[in-house]
């Protein structure tokens, strides 16, 4: 699958993720010892948040309810010394974050699998749950203008409806043709205004792999040349949300 590279590509942000089900005894004081040179700062302590709603009954009065919010720490968030780039350990799995400016696929890659293999070291996941790549683009639509000229994938409002929209989102998912059984989580919606007169359309494209596999049966050759055939669907889907426009645009 042959895609286009661009120069200016819109990216302003990728994620590569492998959730995964730790052993009950890898806790997230387990995970405090795995550290890396290259990500001095702490950034934060990523959590799961619940809400529990139980009933509370007082005699001669109605029933009411009461909400309890329970924060479960996950691991810990580093962050590069130029902010670039997010190292995420936690219990139900990893990611690696960059930042604008994105510089390829492979430099992308290679430190993902560097990373991995001191999660994996460490952690010892039992069962390698998903496989997924996140990517997260800005494209500048001049305001009033059809979004048709920029977008092939794209909100449509009725002609006799105001045309220069505050905000809006939209999203769809659907399977990609082939034996991989590839998931996409496709979005767009209108986003902070970064250059004057300029509508942000950020475009957001999901390629991820379920595979409810144990961590032995998934061979690390095998599980990269997957997220190789979800970055190129991540490219397809990219191309195929674009026009001619935007490719000029870009290069």
């Amino acid at each position: 699958m042959s895609t286009e590279t661009y120069k200016n590509a819109p990216i302003t942000e990728a994620a590569l993720d492998i959730r995964v089900r730790l052993a009950k005894e890898i806790t997230t004081d387990s995970l405090e010892t795995l550290k890396d040179d290259g990500y001095p700062k702490l950034k934060q302590r990523p959590v799961q948040m619940q809400v529990r709603i139980g009933p509370m009954v007082a005699v001669g009065t109605p029933v009411m309810h009461i909400a309890e919010t329970i924060n479960t720490p996950l691991g810990f968030t580093y962050e590069s010394a130029d902010g670039k780039q997010v190292f995420q350990v936690r219990t139900d799995g990893f990611t690696l974050n960059r930042l604008a400016p994105y510089q390829n696929w492979d430099r992308f890659s290679s430190e993902g699998k560097r990373l991995w293999k001191k999660y994996k070291e460490l952690a010892h996941p039992e069962y390698i749950e998903l496989l997924g790549l996140n990517y997260i683009n800005q494209i500048l639509i001049p305001e009033g203008m059809d979004f048709s000229k920029h977008l092939r994938t794209y909100l449509e409002v009725s002609p006799v409806l105001p045309q220069r929209l505050n905000t809006f989102a939209m999203s769809f998912q659907a399977t990609w043709p082939g034996e991989e059984q590839i998931l996409l989580f496709v979005s767009q919606a209108i986003g902070p205004v970064i250059k004057p007169d300029f509508a942000t359309i950020v475009l957001s494209i999901q390629a991820f792999k379920p595979l409810q596999r144990t961590a032995t049966d998934v061979d690390e050759e095998e599980m990269w040349m997957l997220f190789g055939k979800l970055r190129d669907v991540k490219n397809a889907v990219f191309e195929g949300c674009i026009t001619d426009m935007v490719r000029e645009e870009i290069r």
